[in-house]
């Protein structure tokens, strides 16, 4: 029982469950206030799409943000996910 509720009974397809209540999420690290090593990203991500404009959009409603310093010029958008984590967006093309 977690949370004061019964966990639900295991699905008929043989799959394994994992139930969990907020007070069980840790919090997201926050963006300059790192415990180097232990909060370094261990990979970066680069995302191409064919409309890269409705992308980012897209991308901010979802609630990443856009720094104001983007390296890329016009090849490539820095955008930070929620936990301040960055990743590049840019052109299939």
């Amino acid at each position: 029982m977690r949370g004061g509720r019964p966990a639900p009974p295991p699905p008929a397809n043989g799959c394994t469950t994992s139930t969990t209540d907020s007070s069980d999420v840790p919090e997201p690290p926050t963006r300059g206030k790192k415990s180097r090593p232990q909060d370094e990203l261990a990979f970066h991500m680069d995302i191409t799409f064919d409309d890269v404009e409705a992308a980012e959009k897209r991308l901010l409603e979802l609630g990443a943000t856009k720094p104001a310093h983007q390296p890329g010029g016009d090849h490539w958008t820095v955008l930070l996910d929620p936990s301040g984590q960055p990743f590049c967006i840019s052109s299939a093309r």
